[in-house]
């Protein structure tokens, strides 16, 4: 009896600790707006998120915690994982697609990730492919996808353009499903790391990686000067909050909920993203929201209560 309450109080912390994540994932909108607004161009917004997290994460672990950050030759491949083959490569790919093709489609497939989490984790892991899963699946892409937008009209643009157009679509499309699939790619990676590394290690070594990889694609020190010598600081307070609350804070989060929660569970919870994103452009941005936008919250809501019936 004591052991089912203990596994019940680790399974509600690591709920709380992906729903945290996923619901400070959704206000990455406000600061990357105010940063676009201010010049910045998407790459760039990018690359100052994964140095603001290199530099909230070095101070906490050098000063705060007092060690080295030091981790293991064989964790290597895998930090390349989710540094590179996830961040770096989900972003590229996401900003890619959003020039090919509507940016509802591109927002809409970057949350198939998921979905492919779901399929990889049965893969490599073995975790069990339940009916609950599959119909989970369906809720949250079909959820995700209502909630960023997506009708009839704009599938219909979206697809059916003239033939000039419609082989720049079909890429499109591909790179959009390329994001989403680099985005579960996290998981993926950084789940053998949960076993033997510390949260806040992980999340460090992942963006060390992705801002190394991006920089060199980008003006960025140039922006850096603008930030710096003309001392704006609105745009390095937005870069800083960027790099604490929707990265640094989300990401040890989520990986802290990844070592106690299944792969695939623990990114079907995360679909609580886009509901939040939605509500802050209602809330905050006066957003009007439409049927089909209420319809993908109540079915991502609907995933998650299912899901809840499983654990």
């Amino acid at each position: 009896m004591k052991l089912k309450k203990r596994q019940s109080s680790v399974l509600n912390k690591a709920w709380l600790a992906i729903f945290s994540a996923g619901a400070l994932w959704g206000t990455i909108g406000l600061y990357v707006g105010a940063l676009r607004a201010l010049g910045f161009s998407s790459l760039e917004i990018v690359t100052l998120r994964a140095w603001s997290t290199v530099f909230w994460l070095f101070f906490f672990i050098v000063l705060i915690q007092r060690r080295r950050p030091v981790v293991p030759r064989w964790s290597w491949p895998y930090f390349l994982g989710t540094g590179l083959l996830s961040m770096a490569l989900f972003n590229w790919a996401y900003f890619q697609a959003m020039h090919l093709i509507t940016l509802s489609v591109a927002a809409a497939l970057l949350y198939t990730g998921p979905a492919f989490v779901v399929l990889l984790a049965r893969l490599f892991f073995k975790e069990p492919l339940s009916r609950i899963k599959w119909i989970a699946i369906g809720l949250t892409s079909m959820g995700a996808a209502l909630a960023s937008g997506i009708n009839g009209t704009v599938l219909k643009d979206a697809i059916f353009t003239s033939s000039t157009e419609g082989g720049q679509v079909m890429f499109g499309l591909f790179i959009g499903l390329l994001s989403g699939f680099a985005y579960g790619l996290y998981s993926i990676f950084a789940k053998p790391l949960t076993r033997r590394l510390d949260t806040v290690v992980i999340v460090f070594y992942t963006f060390v990686v992705t801002a190394v990889i991006l920089t060199p694609f980008t003006h960025i020190w140039e922006k850096l000067g603008y930030l710096f010598n003309g001392f704006d600081l609105r745009a390095l307070l937005l870069v800083l909050g960027l790099g604490l609350f929707p990265t640094a804070l989300a990401y040890i989060l989520y990986t802290y909920g990844l070592n106690r929660e299944s792969a695939g569970r623990a990114a079907l919870l995360t679909s609580i993203e886009p509901v939040v994103a939605v509500l802050i452009g209602a809330l905050v941005f006066h957003d009007h929201l439409s049927i089909g936008q209420w319809a993908g919250i109540v079915a991502i809501i609907g995933a998650v209560l299912l899901l809840g019936q499983e654990a």
